[in-house]
């Protein structure tokens, strides 16, 4: 599988410290009390979520185009396929029905997933708020933005207290319409928000202050290599 992988340790380590050398430079900009463009702020949002994703896949296999078969005796696979279906997250055994939808299931299987969901939009929403005194095209957008902040951690920090509200009850099921909210509606929310975001950070450039042009002064005493 190291053999096919079409990325090596290499390649995310210079990735990593690219990402790294961009946060860095932002710091300084904010410690020169130099302004941010939302792009800029867009980008470290992006830049931290990827350094996440990177450490947390950093032994992952990427774009393997061509599979390694590997032979094994009847009761083996059927073995390996007992122990897949055993720790398969949901199980349906039949075709779903309008009344399924309020039919409950372990809240167990589901703390992995509560917990990326509400973490994730806090994180990358929250870093958005270096944006909030920054220089807009009009005031509606500037609120346009603040309210897209909001709305991008909003989803994931009502997933936590909701989270923690059914611990609290002592309550061990949820029912599939609160599954809904929380996979389909509360994502939507996000990539509402997510979305205006990117758009404001791009439309700002034509509208910058002359100070985002400076270059913070710690940069002249190092090395420009990326």
């Amino acid at each position: 599988i190291t053999e096919r992988a079409k990325s090596n340790s290499f390649g995310k380590t210079v990735m990593s410290f690219q990402v790294v050398w961009f946060c860095v430079s932002c710091a300084s900009r904010l410690a020169e009390d130099l302004p941010l463009s939302l792009l800029e702020v867009s980008t470290l949002a992006h830049g931290l979520c990827t350094l996440a994703s990177c450490a947390v896949w950093w032994r992952k296999p990427l774009n393997i185009a061509s599979p390694t078969w590997i032979q094994f005796d009847t009761e083996r696979s059927l073995t390996a396929l007992e122990y897949m279906r055993a720790h398969s997250l949901l199980t349906f055994n039949s075709s779903p029905t309008f009344g399924d939808l309020f039919m409950a299931f372990s809240i167990e299987k589901l703390d992995g997933f509560i917990f990326v969901s509400a973490f994730t939009p806090i994180v990358y929403g929250s870093l958005h708020f270096l944006g909030w005194h920054a220089q807009f095209p009009t005031k509606v957008e500037r609120i346009l933005w603040r309210i897209a902040t909001v709305a991008s951690m909003s989803p994931g920090a009502a997933a936590a207290v909701s989270f923690v509200k059914t611990r609290a009850h002592g309550q061990n099921l949820v029912s599939r319409s609160d599954k809904f909210m929380s996979s389909l509606l509360i994502p939507s929310i996000y990539a509402l928000g997510s979305m205006y975001l990117l758009f404001e950070s791009v439309r700002q450039l034509w509208y910058l202050s002359p100070n985002a042009y400076i270059i913070a002064t710690w940069s002249y005493y190092v090395p420009h290599l990326f």
